[in-house]
């Protein structure tokens, strides 16, 4: 009896220790290098249970809060890549990774293309962020003064911690940032992080991962041409999964644990080129297609739609002639908001037609390759 004791005291040890997650250097770049990463903001206020600090596994339930349609949202996209070859790489020394987002617009006869190149350094003992640069291109070329391609600003900081690593249950790091901004204003921050429980998270896109619960607090100063202006002293909950799936809840600084009033959230996820998600907890009430974002695009765009009831769909591009280049989504699908991205990567530029066909709802919309 005494040897079965110990058995099963081994077992529940072993399981306990199992359950938690240990991430480390090279889990952050299979995660983030070469991936597409999007995050959708949330400004709207929630009350929500965000568990305690604890040794013990909890749960979380967050599929009832919906990403929400970008439109609607503060929404960032981002390509995580090798820095080698990216814009300005050179400036940012140590640099391995690069976040880039890309915007483009027109304006009379002129194609405008805006891009954000972030720098990164990943570390055995955390990520690091290094600065960024924003390139602007102008086609056909303007006139002068204008630069065709420019650097419109550039910006660097000494190594500011973004993830402590390895990032497991007990992981603690306090991290002082100085950023020097171009308006002669300073931004000292205090950055501490505590991650003081784990356990099973079922994230607003419905996928259940082991997490790390961080509590994330923040004291920064700012200083005018060298003169103090202002302090403020914020605390944010993040659960981070073992892709790096993230969710942060903004809470009140004396917040500890339990259910509490969120003041915004943010949820990161990593993106699928070619997948189908639900974004909406709750059906809409009639089939809608929505134009794709961004357009003009090069070469990924997201094309978005509502189904209020099942519905086998349809999802195609063509070209301007009629002509079949591309089938997106062609199968059953259960109520909601959904969208799809598509990959115009061998297309050539000019503009294209997609049709979304659901039931006995139709339409069809245009869209826009520039490369």
């Amino acid at each position: 009896m005494k040897n079965l004791y110990y058995l099963l005291l081994f077992v529940m040890i072993s399981t306990q220790t199992e359950a938690q997650i240990n991430l480390t250097k090279a889990d952050l770049d299979g995660s983030y290098l070469n991936t597409t990463r999007t995050t959708y903001g949330f400004g709207d206020s929630l009350t929500v249970n965000l568990g305690t600090a604890s040794s013990s596994p909890q749960s979380f339930d967050f599929s009832s809060i919906s990403k929400g349609i970008p439109e609607n949202r503060d929404t960032s996209v981002f390509d995580y890549l090798p820095s080698t070859g990216q814009w300005k790489a050179d400036s940012f020394s140590g640099s391995n990774a690069c976040a880039v987002a890309t915007q483009t617009g027109s304006f009379g006869p002129y194609e405008f293309t805006l891009s954000v190149y972030l720098y990164f350094s990943t570390e055995n003992d955390g990520a690091y962020a290094l600065g960024g640069a924003i390139r602007q291109q102008i086609t056909p070329a303007p006139p002068p003064p204008f630069s065709p391609d420019s650097t419109t600003y550039s910006y660097f900081r000494p190594k500011s911690l973004q993830v402590p690593l390895p990032l497991t249950l007990g992981t603690q790091r306090t991290a002082v940032d100085t950023l020097y901004n171009f308006d002669n204003t300073t931004e000292v921050s205090t950055r501490t992080y505590d991650a003081n429980g784990y356990g099973s998270v079922t994230f607003p896109d419905g996928r259940t991962l082991q997490s790390i619960r961080i509590v994330d607090d923040r004291v920064e100063l700012i200083y005018q041409d060298g003169v103090f202006q202002s302090r403020t002293r914020t605390r944010h909950i993040h659960f981070v999964g073992q892709d790096f799936t993230s969710l942060r809840f903004d809470v009140d600084t004396s917040y500890t644990s339990g259910s509490t009033l969120a003041d915004a959230y943010e949820f990161e996820t990593q993106g699928t080129p070619t997948g189908v998600q639900d974004l909406s907890a709750h059906p809409p009430e009639s089939f809608s297609l929505a134009q794709n974002y961004p357009n003009p695009f090069n070469p990924m765009t997201v094309i978005r739609y509502q189904l209020p009831v099942t519905s086998y769909v349809i999802l195609k591009v063509y070209d301007v002639l009629g002509q079949e280049v591309a089938t997106l989504v062609e199968r059953e699908l259960s109520p909601g908001d959904h969208e799809v991205s598509f990959d115009a990567g061998k297309l050539s530029s000019g503009i294209y037609m997609y049709r979304l066909v659901a039931g006995s709802f139709s339409k069809s919309m245009k869209l826009m390759v520039v490369k």
